[in-house]
């Protein structure tokens, strides 16, 4: 979990579903794809829809990924806060007495190497550190709790009692903050799993639909054809619409609250395209209404 946060503001009324279609237009059909896919017919389009849905297979292998890690910074921070109970922390000066005279004791404080130690066995310890980060364990402590701690940290003679609660506190609101993002994963997880289990099940009644060309198919046939393709694009526009709303609605529950960046820019800066799964439908909402509109050619050549 390298950072979080970000904002959508996304429109999602009819007229202008929002600033990601500029992300995503500009995939329209050439006029040559267009006379190509007279005769193929739904060749092209299962090729381009196959394309496509690799970005929703990378996009699911991303975020799993990003699952797996946070929830292992998660229970190293965890793990750190339980290694920070066991350090001996500084004990006022007493009196004791004994039989012959007063004696001062004091128990000498633990040092810092202790806190560095059990940061590095634990948080640093994780698989992905040296990838994600790459940075000392001060200033990792740094940027995950604050400068003023860690300055007090250095200062100090040794881990006294305040010290080490501060400590473990801040590891345990630095586990709680993992637990958040996890479910925002969780979430996102889920809705990219059924955006792609939807354009699965489309790719599949376009398979079951391109079995030649369509001069080879009759009038009735045609119709029929066009009415299946016509039913597939508003499946798809529905499945674009709904994943702006959810994309819209993860800010405005304050779920992923940071303006640095948004949750897609996040999670998937590092592929290809940031909105994969709007950049599927718009793509295959073309294609499909460029099949209707072939379809609709070769109806009217038969009148």
């Amino acid at each position: 979990m390298a950072t979080s946060g970000g904002s959508v503001p996304f429109a999602i009324d009819g007229s202008s579903m929002s600033p990601v279609n500029e992300a995503v237009s500009g995939i329209g059909l050439s006029p040559l794809h267009e006379v190509l896919l007279i005769a193929a017919f739904l060749g092209l389009v299962l090729v381009g829809v196959a394309s496509v849905l690799s970005h929703l297979y990378d996009a699911e292998d991303r975020v799993e990924a990003e699952m797996r890690e946070v929830v292992a910074e998660r229970n190293a921070y965890r793990a750190f806060a339980e290694a920070i109970d066991s350090i001996p922390v500084v004990q006022p000066a007493g009196a004791v007495a004994t039989p012959q005279s007063i004696q001062t004791m004091e128990t000498r404080a633990a040092p810092v190497d202790h806190v560095r130690r059990a940061f590095e066995e634990t948080v640093m310890a994780v698989d992905h550190y040296d990838d994600t980060y790459g940075e000392t364990w001060e200033t990792h402590l740094v940027n995950e709790f604050d400068a003023d701690f860690l300055g007090g940290l250095r200062e100090g003679s040794g881990v006294n009692r305040p010290m080490k609660r501060a400590l473990q506190q801040r590891a345990l609101d630095a586990a709680s903050r993992r637990d958040e993002l996890i479910q925002v994963l969780s979430t996102e997880q889920a809705a990219v799993e059924d955006a792609t289990a939807t354009l699965d099940e489309i790719e599949t009644s376009l398979s079951s639909m391109d079995d030649g060309s369509l001069d080879e198919r009759s009038f009735e046939e045609l119709m029929e054809t066009y009415a299946a393709l016509e039913t597939l694009e508003d499946r798809t526009v529905r499945l674009a619409r709904r994943r702006q709303r959810q994309i819209h609605n993860e800010t405005r529950c304050g779920r992923w609250d940071t303006s640095d960046l948004t949750l897609q820019e996040y999670l998937y800066g590092p592929l290809s395209m940031t909105y994969p799964v709007l950049h599927t439908t718009t793509r295959l909402t073309d294609d499909l209404g460029t099949a209707r509109h072939s379809v609709v050619e070769t109806m009217t050549a038969r009148v």
